[in-house]
């Protein structure tokens, strides 16, 4: 075995250790054990070669990552009851369970396809709380003005100013909110409830009774009711 030989043998063996004994990267581990023992038992690195373009070692090793890293997040996103950002991870191990791949170039290309498509859906779903919530320091001043006690001199001015926020708050939902949403979803459209799926709810740090409040002022605000 030549010096080259001894430093890829090295190499590979290195990428094997990375994976042993990690119980997330069981075909990793597999996969990497068996392209650092072809090498390991090859006759020179000429030899090697042929064996990994044969028998696609280095696409096994790729499936093998894509497959434990997919599972891994899968596995994650169920159990903190994600439903949506699991779906992706999801489909990918769909496919690999129903194509072999032996060209790297398919392999990646099927899981960036996924994962890019399924960006639009995640962030369709997370659309109404990323903008629900930030504007809770409007709803809250809001109802500070119009509760507070004003003298009758100013109450025409302090009503103008709420009416013309509300005004604002329908005109930035419509033009902004649905709008940019549906630049990416035509057929998008606000459900309320999606606030009271576990993956929402948890989120928001404060009582049901204030989420149901704040809720209901908000979509006045945006006239949405």
């Amino acid at each position: 075995m030549d010096q080259r030989h001894r430093e890829y043998l090295a190499y590979y063996e290195a990428r094997m250790k990375k994976y042993l004994g990690n119980p997330l990267f069981p075909h990793s581990e597999a996969a990497e054990r068996a392209m650092y023992e072809v090498i390991r038992d090859a006759a020179d690195l000429a030899a090697f070669g042929v064996r990994v373009r044969e028998e696609h070692l280095h696409v096994n090793c790729a499936t093998a990552y894509l497959r434990d890293t997919s599972t891994a997040w899968a596995k994650l996103y169920v159990e903190l009851n994600e439903p949506v950002r699991a779906k992706p991870y999801q489909e990918i191990l769909a496919a690999l369970d129903a194509h072999e791949y032996t060209d790297v170039v398919e392999l990646n290309s099927m899981s960036s396809e996924i994962l890019t498509r399924w960006q639009i859906p995640v962030s369709m779903d997370e659309w109404l709380r990323t903008t629900f919530w930030p504007d809770w320091v409007v709803l809250e001043t809001l109802e500070v003005q119009a509760e507070a006690e004003v003298p009758a001199s100013w109450r025409a001015e302090r009503d103008e100013w709420i009416a013309e926020k509300h005004r604002e708050g329908k005109e930035i939902w419509k033009k902004h909110v649905l709008g940019e949403a549906r630049k990416f979803d035509p057929h998008y459209q606000t459900n309320w409830d999606l606030l009271w799926e576990e993956r929402h709810r948890r989120l928001f740090p404060v009582p049901d009774e204030q989420l149901s409040k704040r809720t209901a002022q908000y979509r006045r605000y945006v006239g949405d009711e």
